[in-house]
C-alpha cells in the first residue's frame, strides 16, 4: 500500500486522490472516516471493543509539508504501530494545515511511533516531528485551529 500512495504522489494526483486514498486505507483497516469542523479524522477501528485510550497515549506531529497529501501519513502511522485515530488539522479547503493529533491504543506505542517518525523520513522534503499531548500543553497554537 505505501508503493501506491508514494507513486501517487510523485505523480502529483493532488487532493482528489488523496481523499480517494484515504477511503481505501479506510476500508481496508476498517476504520471511520469524516470530518468535523476543523479535522478530518481517520479511526477509531470500527471493531474496536475496550474504552478510549488514555490522554498520555495521544502524540502530536508537526512539520508536515503542506504541499504532500496526508494519505502517506496515515499508511505510514498503520504501519509503525495500533493506531487508535488520527485527526488531521484541515482549512476551510480541506487541505491540512502541517500538524495532526494521533491516538494510539497504549502508551508504549505512543512513545514507539514518536521515536520511529523522528527517525524515519517520511516525506523527501523533511523529517517530521512528534512529541507527546502531555507536553502539547506547554505550548501555544495559535490559530491552528481556525478553519
Amino acid at each position: 500500500m505505501l508503493l501506491l500512495l508514494a507513486f501517487c504522489r510523485e505523480q502529483n494526483y493532488g487532493l482528489s486522490t488523496s481523499i480517494i486514498m484515504l477511503e481505501k486505507l479506510s476500508a481496508i483497516h476498517n476504520y471511520d472516516l469524516r470530518t468535523i469542523e476543523c479535522f478530518k479524522i481517520f479511526g477509531p477501528p470500527k471493531d474496536f471493543q475496550h474504552d478510549e485510550p488514555s490522554s498520555d497515549c495521544e502524540i502530536v506531529i508537526y512539520n508536515i509539508p503542506i504541499d504532500e497529501s496526508e494519505d502517506i501519513l496515515v499508511a505510514t502511522l498503520l504501519a509503525f504501530s495500533n493506531l487508535y485515530y488520527l485527526k488531521i488539522v484541515i482549512s476551510k479547503d480541506g487541505r491540512h494545515r502541517g500538524i495532526a493529533f494521533a491516538k494510539f491504543s497504549n502508551a508504549s506505542e505512543a512513545r514507539k511511533a514518536i521515536k520511529k517518525l523522528e527517525t524515519t523520513m517520511i516525506y523527501t522534503h523533511n523529517n517530521l516531528h512528534a512529541k507527546p499531548c502531555d507536553t502539547c500543553n506547554t505550548n501555544l497554537y495559535i490559530g491552528i485551529y481556525f478553519c
